[in-house]
């Protein structure tokens, strides 16, 4: 099985970022990797190092699209866009005859059969508009208790690793004392190299959204389902002016 992992995120070194994905992949969640599974891994051309708001999410998207065909055309079996905003979720599917799953929502369906309650720590107080309205797109109002941000940009999480799993630990914590919480979502696919510590640490679930996207992904192609056609109609063909990507769409469900 091949499965394909997109990194929503511009690197002027893509290989070495490619490769250090790899790496925290197989360190972190290689325990819970089933042995005819390969996993691969891209990040964009161009477009934002981070998604935060609401912009940079729609900066990336042209080029998500542009991994998710590609990966259609190297035969992959599944697409996981690996950012829990889900970027160009929507649109993916709608071009993709693959599954195309998103960590965002893979995390949240995923929790919302391990609890009631759910709170999600993420980074930033700017993700949590776009979070919310996920949230709302998923209908999970009723589950999702509360969102803390831990005040810690994306691209600054490598640099304090420590003090990035006290923080979260802190206002996991806080969200399961004083909101009732009785699952934590981590609020950020970068989390994903602290996700076992912190399960280790507090006294409920803790749902990692790339791992939940990589076995949502993996079920999903096992049962030989995709998305359906019905709700992520197929592309028609006509002009989008300065839309590169549509040379690369022409005759994909040939």
């Amino acid at each position: 099985m091949l499965i394909k992992i997109v990194a929503p995120i511009y690197s002027e070194d893509g290989n070495l970022t490619v490769k250090k994905f790899e790496e925290e992949i197989n360190r972190e969640l290689g325990f819970a990797l089933q042995p005819d599974v390969n996993i691969s891994f891209s990040c964009l051309r161009a477009g934002p190092t981070s998604i935060e708001c609401f912009f940079d999410e729609k900066a990336a998207v042209p080029y998500i699209l542009e991994e998710v065909v590609r990966a259609e055309k190297e035969n992959q079996d599944a697409v996981i866009i690996n950012c829990f905003g889900d970027p160009g979720l929507w649109a993916a599917r709608e071009i993709a005859k693959i599954p195309v799953v998103g960590a965002g929502q893979a995390s949240l369906l995923i929790a919302s059969f391990l609890g009631e309650k759910v709170a999600i720590v993420t980074v930033v107080d700017k993700v949590c508009p776009l979070i919310r309205r996920n949230i709302r797109l998923y209908h999970l109002d009723s589950i999702v208790t509360s969102i803390r941000a831990v005040q810690i940009p994306v691209l600054e999480i490598e640099k304090k690793l420590d003090y990035v799993e006290d923080v979260i630990l802190k206002e996991s914590q806080a969200a399961i004392e004083k909101d009732g919480a009785d699952v934590i979502v981590l609020g950020c696919t970068g989390f994903t190299k602290l996700s076992r510590k912190l399960y280790t640490k507090l006294s409920v679930p803790v749902v990692d959204p790339t791992l939940a996207a990589i076995k949502l992904a993996e079920m999903t192609v096992r049962r030989g389902l995709s998305q359906s056609k019905r709700k992520y109609p197929e592309v028609c063909e006509k002009e989008r002016r300065g839309f590169t990507i549509l040379a690369n769409l022409t005759g994909l469900h040939g």
